[in-house]
């Protein structure tokens, strides 16, 4: 098990949880920012996350990690895939769910990731990043509950999204189109 003493404080950003795999973050750090987030969302109305990732080659050893967390304190996860993270945002309206995570490094090189967290229809910053890192110091998870939480898979994301798309635009058909995605899942 992970001592306090070895979670590195600068992962904590204003506005993400972010560093170097393995050095900085790992399968341990996410199993316990699981459990973190999981002991937040007891104090919100809806007891379910959406989680996704990006396709950085960690980003699927962390969100399992991520999820086992979040499930040992009795929250329910919705996986949606690895997917970019619009398709988070559209999930969370479509499913009507008040919280997500996106794990992914963004445009940092790909030794890095992180996770973007959603609690209560809000992005998490600041002082809510500095909650999450202090329940973890203090091991202040929520332990009242013996349920393990429910994990399920909405495999139409995508399709739902580019549906949604569809209704609002018209492309015409003659217009030839070049995308470079850069590192990204797109």
């Amino acid at each position: 098990m992970m001592s306090k003493s070895n979670l590195s404080e600068h992962i904590f950003r204003a506005y993400d949880i972010r560093g170097v795999y393995p050095s900085d973050i790992n399968e341990e750090v996410y199993f316990l920012l699981g459990k973190a987030i999981g002991t937040k969302i007891h104090s919100t109305n809806d007891k379910r996350i959406n989680v996704c990732m990006d396709g950085r080659l960690s980003s699927h050893n962390l969100k399992e990690s991520l999820v086992k967390g979040i499930i040992s304190t009795g929250i329910d996860v919705i996986d949606i895939g690895r997917l970019p993270t619009p398709l988070l945002y559209f999930s969370l309206h479509k499913l009507n769910v008040l919280n997500g995570a996106m794990i992914t490094g963004s445009h940092n090189p790909k030794d890095h990731n992180g996770v973007k967290i959603i609690l209560n229809g809000e992005t998490l910053f600041d002082r809510h990043i500095t909650e999450l890192k202090n329940i973890i110091q203090k091991e202040k998870f929520f332990t009242g509950n013996k349920n393990i939480g429910l994990v399920t898979q909405y495999e139409k994301a995508l399709e739902d999204y580019i549906g949604n798309i569809k209704k609002d635009i018209v492309v015409r058909d003659d217009v030839k189109i070049s995308v470079d995605c850069g590192n990204g899942i797109t």
